[in-house]
């Protein structure tokens, strides 16, 4: 598996708009609840909500996030 982008927060980055139907966060329990959100790429500053998901086994997220 490639690493997109990591950091404490689990952020990724995409230069191009896309819809993502799966994700992998390393370490996450199974059952962790998380949020998908938009930010600026030049502040950091959260833009909206995009989706939120639950982790499943092996901290697989399966949501339909669409990066726009």
């Amino acid at each position: 598996m490639t690493t997109l982008h990591e950091d404490p927060h689990f952020t990724f980055r995409f230069a191009d708009d896309r819809i993502i139907p799966r994700f992998h966060l390393e370490g996450i329990e199974a059952g962790r609840r998380v949020s998908v959100f938009k930010i600026d790429p030049t502040t950091g500053e959260r833009l909206g909500l995009l989706a939120t998901a639950t982790v499943s086994e092996d901290g697989w997220v399966d949501c339909l996030c669409r990066s726009s």
